[in-house]
């Protein structure tokens, strides 16, 4: 089995009662660390990682991460977001490749 935590799925769950504490997580990640639009898309990939971390915890096998579609006219950018999810998939969960 595996999953993704496509962009229709974090905007369901991200407004969702449910995983409020998820979203609120990733606003409070990413102004500790970003400001403007910085921010906003640091918060962007933490809500999908949080989102990613609940799904691995009951979906076995690999959780797939969507990079914003708004990078994908820049192979630099979308690596760069890419790396990003990663390691905050590493570093802060403990989930690996």
């Amino acid at each position: 089995h595996d999953a993704t935590t496509n962009p229709s799925f974090v905007l369901v769950a991200g407004t969702s009662p449910q995983y409020r504490h998820l979203l609120e997580e990733a606003i409070k990640y990413a102004k500790e660390r970003a400001t403007g639009e910085d921010a906003v898309e640091l918060a962007l990939d933490r809500i999908s990682v949080n989102l990613g971390n609940e799904i691995a915890k009951k979906v076995p096998g690999y959780v797939s991460t969507e990079v914003d579609v708004r990078q994908s006219f820049s192979t630099t950018n979308t690596i760069a977001r890419a790396l990003r999810i990663i390691k905050m998939y590493e570093e802060d969960y403990g989930v690996s490749r």
